[in-house]
């Protein structure tokens, strides 16, 4: 998916506002729908951990019963997901979880609860889930990731904001994470920080339309227009929308 900023007029307010589509459900279920097929994969290899005691043999011992009922149900809550059937997701992944409590994969299940309830408008409940997965991983980028959007889905904006940070200081070169840290300094008018931010974005990839657009936009707003002119007609060359003919 791709994320387009649109300048509709020189109110950052109005700016702002288009902002605030990132956090719409649909985005978010979107993202989590394409992201959940792969962590059933990551629960998978985390239950095969133990193979690093591999004997000569190369022979991978196999997963216990209670292992593949417990994979059993992670991936009946993703087919229930990709059919949008919250209700049926949360269920299954909540049996999982009572089911094997002392499974280590708990957390990052807990953490997609989070934004499952979300999906249902179970805000507090979401919000009280994700705060219990950062308690128990607080240094999991997947699990600040998901605490980050949901807060700023419910318009904590500054705790969306720290979360941003802590991802940060755990890994600088994730350009999502530092993507939205700058986004959010802008919409505060700490255009240094959103400099610092969308430069390193920039370093990462340059030529990612979502890199492009941030940088336009913030040489736009802090009246560098010369530059920002530069940079929306690199837009046109690859995107020729209406919106970047119009901000140009």
């Amino acid at each position: 998916n791709k994320i387009i900023l649109l300048l509709i007029s020189c109110d950052i307010n109005v700016y702002l506002c288009s902002m605030t589509n990132l956090c719409k459900k649909e985005m978010m279920q979107k993202e989590f729908m394409s992201r959940f097929g792969l962590f059933i994969l990551a629960v998978l290899c985390s239950l095969c951990a133990y193979a690093e005691s591999i004997d000569s043999t190369n022979t991978i011992p196999s997963l216990s019963k209670n292992d593949s009922i417990y994979l059993a149900y992670v991936a009946k809550a993703d087919s229930a997901i990709t059919k949008e059937k919250w209700a049926d997701a949360e269920e299954l992944l909540l049996t999982a979880m009572r089911g094997y409590p002392t499974n280590p994969t708990n957390v990052m299940l807990l953490s997609n609860l989070a934004i499952i309830q979300y999906q249902q408008g179970k805000d507090s409940v979401a919000l009280a889930s994700i705060n219990d997965a950062y308690f128990m991983a607080p240094k999991s980028i997947t699990v600040l990731n998901n605490r980050a959007r949901i807060h700023k889905a419910l318009g904590m904006v500054d705790e969306a904001y720290d979360d941003y940070q802590q991802i940060i200081d755990l890994d600088s070169t994730l350009l999502e994470p530092r993507y939205m840290h700058g986004l959010i300094a802008m919409s505060k008018s700490d255009y240094v920080t959103a400099k610092n931010d969308f430069d390193a974005i920039e370093r990462i990839d340059a030529e990612n339309e979502i890199v492009i657009d941030a940088k336009a936009t913030l040489l736009f707003y802090t009246q560098q227009y010369v530059e920002a002119i530069e940079y929306f007609t690199k837009l046109m060359k690859n995107n020729p929308t209406e919106e970047y003919y119009y901000n140009r």
